[in-house]
């Protein structure tokens, strides 16, 4: 772009911009037009000669700035847009003083600072909060700051009016819910949304886009289980779902039970419920993959289970036997630069587009060093799993671990269940059938003796009518005609009878 963009060009943009703003194509390639064209416009000498295409402009901006159509563009174009929309705003020649212009400034605003933060661009991102004529912090101070916990703690940060204070609270508070930890069910992939201005001239732009995953089992026929990508459907032909078969099969290959799990092909449902316009492509079967080992993991109850980290995003396509496909050309550096422009770290993609992709990082990188970011090349999926700073591999406790198998087992169920009747049934005959006599009962001639629980034992016929048996003399059990102990101490109770006949000169037997 030459450095004074002359009249005949502007002219031919505009009128270029004005057709693309009518046509049905996303709001992110919309915004990305407004933003070349706002800054083409400021490389003009004045900006008093953008006034006619400005006011052109103003009524459509409302309808092309929102906070996802802001998201993850490049920092520069954000900033032309801003300064754009802060000229309009402070210009008298305007009428922006309408909720609708306010709530567009105050969304670029927000961004511009975040995306800047994002990369280390602390003076930009301050001074985007900041009204330039409040001059309450000497903004070149700030350049020593590593991270925005840093610059929330400066007491000079503290001291900044609540509105711009919160400003950065928030930037905060939505880069560490983005970034912290790790997930089973959600991961981080770049795509591009392309659309062909003319033949022979496309449009790329990317994003970052939190892909997820749901799994709903029907237990009575597996071969009809669904996996839900973003619980949005689209058609079983679509190419989408080839990817996604080829994903779980890839996700499958990993570990031998997740192979001989009953369903040999999912359904898959998938699409991006976000807004009306929909992806396609490959590069985001390497997600795909992992999303669907996880939750395979999490359904066949493995003891060792996979989460994603929160800090990478993955692009790439996948194999039926889980090798990285690399992804096209074209779109490689609208990806890097999205990850790039994010709160993200880490972008893994196939070993194939490595190199190229070193060097497109290492340009970024010149504008802004202090971005941390790095690319990792990835070959197969089996490869990625193993590296700790990209995936967690974690130990299911023993308990829940079991819980589930028995929750869903049936076989396992059964075993359970049939162990715990075992083991009742044991008990109980334990209890019946304990061989120690504890009572007796007198029953004409005949002294029939129980345990402790009342089971019967056995009997002794004695002849006679015994009488006497169940009192004692004078009272005291010591002195009772039967009794029942342990004498010996073997421990097993031992019966004592003794017993009287009238006009005998013998005292018992």
């Amino acid at each position: 772009m030459p450095a004074t963009p002359s009249l005949k060009e502007v002219e031919s943009t505009f009128q270029k911009l004005q057709f693309q703003l009518s046509i049905n194509i996303s709001q992110r390639l919309k915004l990305r037009l407004l933003a070349d064209f706002s800054q083409l416009l400021l490389a003009r000498e004045r900006l008093e000669l953008n006034h006619s295409y400005y006011q052109e402009l103003i009524p459509n901006i409302p309808d092309h700035i929102s906070r996802e159509s802001l998201k993850y563009q490049p920092l520069e174009l954000l900033k032309a847009l801003f300064q754009t929309l802060v000229y309009m705003d402070r210009s008298p020649e305007f009428q922006t003083s309408g909720p609708q212009f306010s709530n567009s400034l105050d969304l670029i605003r927000y961004q511009t600072a975040a995306t800047a933060f994002y990369v280390g661009a602390w003076q930009l991102g301050l001074e985007t909060i900041i009204d330039s004529s409040a001059g309450s912090i000497d903004l070149n101070l700030v350049k020593e700051y590593s991270d925005l916990n840093q610059l929330l703690d400066d007491p000079r940060i503290k001291e900044l009016p609540e509105t711009q204070y919160q400003i950065i609270e928030q930037i905060q508070e939505e880069w560490q819910f983005s970034t912290t930890g790790s997930s089973n069910d959600e991961v981080w992939i770049p795509l591009v949304e392309k659309w062909e201005s003319q033949p022979g001239q496309e449009l790329v732009v990317g994003t970052l886009y939190p892909l997820q995953l749901n799994l709903e089992e029907r237990k009575n026929n597996h071969n009809q289980d669904l996996i839900f990508f973003n619980n949005h459907p689209i058609g079983t032909n679509d190419l989408v779902n080839y990817q996604a078969q080829d994903a779980i099969k890839a996700a499958r290959s990993q570990h031998s039970p997740l192979r001989a799990v009953k369903a040999v092909r999912y359904s898959v449902m998938f699409g991006f419920p976000a807004n009306d316009y929909f992806y396609s492509g490959s590069s985001f079967g390497f997600g795909m993959s992992l999303l669907s080992l996880c939750a395979l993991e999490e359904q066949t109850n493995l003891r060792w289970q996979h989460s994603i980290s929160r800090m990478a995003a993955f692009s790439g396509g996948i194999d039926l036997r889980g090798a990285i496909r690399a992804v096209t050309g074209s779109s490689l550096a609208e990806k890097i630069a999205a990850v790039f422009f994010s709160p993200i770290e880490v972008l893994v993609l196939p070993q194939e587009n490595l190199p190229a992709g070193q060097e497109l990082v290492q340009k970024l990188k010149h504008d802004y060093p202090k971005k941390k970011f790095s690319l990792i090349g990835a070959v197969k999926i089996s490869s990625t799993l193993a590296q700790d700073e990209l995936i967690t591999r974690k130990k299911m406790r023993l308990i829940p671990w079991m819980k589930n198998h028995l929750t869903g087992n049936k076989l396992l169920q059964l075993v359970f269940y049939s162990l715990v009747a075992i083991l009742v049934t044991w008990g109980l005959h334990h209890q019946l059938s304990d061989p120690n006599p504890s009572k007796y009962a007198v029953e004409g001639e005949t002294v029939r003796f129980y345990n402790k629980n009342g089971s019967y034992l056995w009997s002794m016929d004695l002849g006679f009518l015994p009488t006497g048996l169940d009192g004692s003399r004078g009272g005291f059990p010591k002195f009772k005609r039967l009794q029942i102990g342990d004498y010996d101490g073997d421990g097993e109770d031992e019966v004592i009878l003794g017993t009287a006949i009238k006009n005998r000169n013998y005292g018992g037997r």
